[in-house]
């Protein structure tokens, strides 16, 4: 009687056991509910970026090389881009005092021709060319018409530019160029007190997209003067072609 009953309790044992492995096997074979994904909405952020001004973000082309930076250029140098010439009212040479340290210049006569850098005369170049400047900086003023941008350099030029005379600084001009593949321009009109009057006109356009375009720039001068008889009126037409013979 005691082994039939202990037969019984360990064949429902078994029984039960089976039956337990059957159901986590069942469970095992059941498809897994899969978590569901957060879809996120489309964030869009839209602006307009400033004109960067940073002398440390403007680079050098000319005096010491092409698309230098001023980090990588061991000489006093102040870069002035034409956003900052524009934000700054750079029209002359006397207003390169605004932005660069240790310039002046001279007003005798009222037509400043050289830039007085470190208490001395210094040069002016055009794209790495010497320009001629009068004598003591009394010439000709220099119109901006065709000017992009400029390097103000403190200290003698470098002997790469050529035989100079100057020893104070050289402020280097970086003429227009224009836009192998877009058209624009932009139209300035300003006026001030003593009826200084001013307008220029800018534009570039592609002949062939990619391989030659032309620009054109003109501006007016009609200015007159706190001083009795004393005026500038002058008009200043810059013609440039620029052609990529190697673009295919």
């Amino acid at each position: 009687m005691t082994g039939l009953l202990a037969a019984s309790v360990a064949l429902a044992l078994a029984l039960a056991s089976a039956s337990a492995a059957t159901a986590a096997q069942d469970e095992a074979d059941a498809p897994q509910d899969k978590p569901t994904a957060t879809e996120l909405a489309t964030v869009e952020v839209t602006g307009s970026s400033e004109p960067v001004v940073l002398p440390t973000a403007t680079p050098i082309d000319g005096p010491f090389g092409p698309g230098r930076s001023i980090l990588d250029t061991p000489r006093s140098v102040t870069p002035i881009s034409g956003d900052l010439m524009r934000m700054a009212g750079v029209s002359n040479l006397r207003d390169i005092m605004k932005l660069a340290p240790d310039t002046y210049a001279p007003t005798d006569f009222g037509a400043p021709s050289l830039p007085g850098i470190r208490g001395q005369l210094g040069e002016v170049f055009e794209d790495g060319m010497r320009q001629q400047g009068g004598n003591n900086g009394f010439g000709v003023p220099l119109s901006f018409n065709a000017v992009v941008g400029m390097d103000v350099v403190k200290g003698p030029p470098p002997v790469v530019l050529g035989t100079t005379q100057r020893v104070g600084g050289f402020v280097n001009f970086r003429l227009k160029r224009p836009n192998l593949d877009a058209a624009g321009g932009f139209v300035e009109l300003g006026t001030g007190s003593w009826s200084r009057n001013r307008g220029q006109l800018d534009y570039s356009m592609p002949i062939t997209p990619g391989k030659s375009a032309v620009r054109l720039s003109v501006e007016d001068h009609n200015e007159g003067s706190y001083y009795d008889y004393a005026h500038h009126r002058s008009q200043d037409v810059y013609l440039a072609y620029r052609l990529k013979p190697d673009a295919v």
